[in-house]
């Protein structure tokens, strides 16, 4: 299963269609409401769905995908607000964090007891997130509010996992997708509409159907062919494309005191997924 070029590509361009949405995010925020955004957003990216989700004959588990669509709906409404007031690529790494605020989520809901590793990461992961948020003031109101989308992205990949074995993925998908779109129209309701222009739609076209609709079946399809371990390093990847985006797009510079922290980040995110696998393989 680990032997799947193909497989891994398509995540690598997934992990690459992810980095660069919080730039382009970034760029339409300023000007219209989150909600509105949102709304947009998660419709385009949930009706092409429609036609599988309805031709689906096995069990859609619409509890489980109603609760992950509200978690998503959090999750993303933090993100896409915190924008407003930090960079991509700082919004990126701390949306990172969501890889060990799941052990730690799983330990308040469930009381799984937490590992030494864990423990480990989460000590690397915030010298590396003070030395990356440092050098430009510290940590912002944008910051402190991706901070609960890293928290509420955990508790959807909780939520997720507990689908059902041999339920509809698909159908599930869409009913997350669609509970998304259906709150946040919600909240648009009470929000300015936005002016309809030619960056607004395709920026809309591109992060709903590109990175969203055609993003979560591409790492779907080859989290199937690749092991977890090798698809989670490939993911660890994403908020590096998100600074290479703010970079070479957005004008953004990064000191060398940024770089060690993001790099220090991301080690330890590698290192967790590591020793996790030393662990479930045993010794040979």
């Amino acid at each position: 299963m680990g032997r799947s070029p193909a497989a891994k590509a398509v995540l690598v361009l997934v992990t690459i269609a992810w980095g660069s949405t919080f730039l382009v995010i970034k760029s339409q925020v300023a000007s219209v409401a989150v909600g509105w955004f949102l709304a947009l957003r998660f419709s385009v990216a949930a009706v092409p769905l429609i036609p599988w989700a309805v031709r689906e004959r096995a069990v859609i588990p619409w509890k489980t995908a109603i609760w992950a669509g509200v978690w998503l709906f959090l999750a993303y409404y933090l993100q896409t607000e915190g924008l407003v007031f930090t960079g991509p690529d700082r919004a990126a790494f701390i949306t990172g964090l969501n890889v060990l605020a799941i052990p730690l989520l799983n330990f308040i809901l469930y009381r799984r007891p937490l590992s030494p590793r864990m423990a480990v990461s989460a000590v690397l992961m915030l010298v590396g997130l003070a030395l990356f948020l440092g050098p430009k003031g510290g940590i912002n109101l944008g910051d402190a509010l991706v901070f609960g989308t890293a928290i509420l992205l955990a508790g959807q990949v909780l939520v997720t996992a507990s689908m059902p074995r041999g339920a509809s993925w698909i159908g599930f998908t869409f009913v997350e997708l669609a509970v998304t779109a259906l709150l946040s129209w919600a909240t648009a309701l009470f929000q300015p509409e936005p002016v309809f222009s030619p960056g607004l739609i395709e920026a809309v076209l591109y992060i709903g159907f590109v990175a969203t609709t055609l993003a979560i079946l591409g790492q779907t399809w080859g989290q199937t062919k690749v092991p977890p371990f090798q698809a989670g390093l490939i993911f660890v990847f994403e908020p590096i494309f998100a600074a290479i985006f703010g970079v070479t797009l957005g004008d953004r510079q990064i000191t060398w005191v940024e770089g060690t922290g993001g790099l220090i980040m991301i080690a330890a995110v590698i290192g967790y997924e590591w020793l996790g696998r030393q662990i479930a393989s045993g010794p040979t």
